[in-house]
């Protein structure tokens, strides 16, 4: 239903924004890997997830300090993966 929807879109979108910043993927290739979604649903969520950083310092913090950080170096714990909210992504 929608509120299943809503509780997957939002980790979905930062699923692809993290995926357009450190791999630099084409927004057709990242639509691609997310069962098919259409490259201006890639733009929507890569748009989104950037106005979010900068108008929310909690959203911020957990893309760019928690996750991008971690995910550059290595460094993301178990606990830490377990926090992330879950989404299924087909690749």
């Amino acid at each position: 239903g929608t509120a299943r929807t809503k509780d997957i879109a939002l980790p979905r979108q930062v699923a692809m924004y993290l995926i357009r910043e450190l791999i630099g993927s084409s927004y057709p290739e990242i639509g691609r890997a997310f069962r098919g979604k259409h490259h201006t649903t890639v733009i929507h969520a890569v748009n989104k997830i950037e106005r979010l950083c900068q108008n929310d310092d909690d959203i911020n913090n957990l893309v760019h300090k928690q996750l991008i950080e971690s995910i550059k170096y290595n460094e993301i714990s178990t606990d830490q993966a377990r926090a992330l909210p879950a989404a299924h992504v087909d690749i």
